[in-house]
């Protein structure tokens, strides 16, 4: 999986084929709303993270150049290097993959030890797909989020997908509005309700190694009825489900909270918001309990947005040692544990999640209608 470079650190990819059936999901699924609450942060805060993806944005602006000329020519990927520590996790002249194409929006990418394949999600299709290498796209399972008998819109389909210590593959169901556990053939709900009212439509999750799950449960699996009935729950949040089946709710203070990940010393979970009026990445401390202290943000996109780079903070994963492999705009963006920006795989279509798989060390990314991977020099958490 390796090749010859290009000038300022940009690798080229060229889809073998492209589709129709791509959609642009950074208007019709990551809407902005005014309602909700923003963590409380002080205006010195703020101001320091957006001097930091000030000074990111202008860090890669010798490559820009190199990366806009590529994606002219319809490349789907380059790798921009803002810092010589991006090469120690991915080589200047790694190649970029597209293993598939096709998809209405592909989503959740996890590794599935059984099969030796990458499992995620179709949201518009309500379908989990496979890919295995020497065979291809195959139907993993269908439906994956919405089971219901009569037909309903809007993005019914599972989101994140999670495979926890005893195998089982756990699911964000939009369409059913849980997180539900599929084994024997059959989906099984692990929660679906706060105080009395039906969940949003939880979109992405990870389990610590103690077996709880955390996820999010912004609004975009919602149809226009359920977010105006009487028993909506009016706000995002950020949930656990321990051990024993409590579901606890750690926040309610993102508009719009999706990717999620711990460090490696699950000490620190960070949480992306995908708000287009306030794209930032969090960093919760975690206490003994579990439960979450104030967060603060881990680094603001800003910029990078109103830069017109496509995407917003979504999927996000960790590696040993502890940095961050964050979707959002321009692509998987590459971040150290203390927030500082190394580089990214800059895509050419709004990117939705990443996933490490084979041995830990190959980055699988799916974006729009794209499933791709990379060969790092890293290795993700669990591995």
């Amino acid at each position: 999986m390796m090749g010859t470079g290009f000038n300022l650190s940009a690798r080229m990819l060229r889809a073998g084929r492209q589709s129709s059936g791509g959609r642009n999901r950074e208007t019709a699924g990551r809407r902005a709303s005014d309602e909700g609450r923003v963590p409380m942060l002080s205006s010195l805060t703020g101001l320091i993270t957006i001097i930091a993806a000030a000074t990111a944005w202008a860090s890669i602006a010798a490559n820009r150049s190199a990366a806009e000329e590529l994606l002219a020519e319809k490349a789907v990927a380059v790798l921009e290097s803002a810092d010589p520590q991006f090469h120690e996790l991915i080589a200047p002249d790694a190649k970029v993959q597209v293993l598939a194409d096709g998809f209405d929006w592909s989503e959740g990418p996890v590794w599935w030890p059984d099969g030796e394949c990458i499992l995620f999600s179709d949201v518009p299709r309500n379908t989990v797909f496979q890919w295995r290498e020497g065979k291809g796209i195959e139907v993993f399972l269908k439906p994956s989020g919405y089971t219901g008998m009569r037909t309903r819109g809007g993005e019914s389909g599972s989101n994140g997908l999670a495979v926890d210590a005893r195998g089982r593959l756990i699911l964000c169901q939009h369409g059913d509005r849980r997180i539900a556990v599929w084994e024997d053939g059959c989906f099984r709900t692990l929660a679906d309700r706060y105080q009395g009212k039906p969940l949003n439509s939880p979109n992405d999750l990870v389990i610590r190694s103690n077996g709880d799950i955390y996820f999010t449960d912004p609004p975009y699996g919602m149809t226009p009825e359920a977010a105006q009935a009487g028993n909506a729950l009016g706000f995002c949040g950020v949930y656990r489900i321990a051990k024993d089946g409590s579901l606890t709710l750690l926040t309610d203070r993102m508009t719009r909270p999706n990717g999620i990940a711990f460090s490696p010393d699950e000490k620190t979970l960070y949480v992306a918001q995908s708000d287009p009026a306030n794209p930032i990445w969090m960093a919760f401390p975690v206490r003994d309990d579990g439960t979450l202290e104030e967060g603060k943000v881990f680094f603001d996109a800003s910029v990078w947005k109103q830069s017109n780079l496509p995407g917003l903070p979504d999927g996000l994963k960790v590696d040993t040692a502890g940095n961050v492999f964050a979707t959002g705009p321009g692509g998987v963006n590459v971040f150290r544990s203390d927030g500082r920006f190394l580089g990214r795989i800059h895509v050419s279509v709004p990117t939705a999640n990443c996933a490490f798989g084979n041995d830990g060390s190959v980055l699988y990314i799916t974006a729009d209608m794209y499933l791709l991977r990379v060969q790092t020099k890293t290795k993700g958490l669990g591995f």
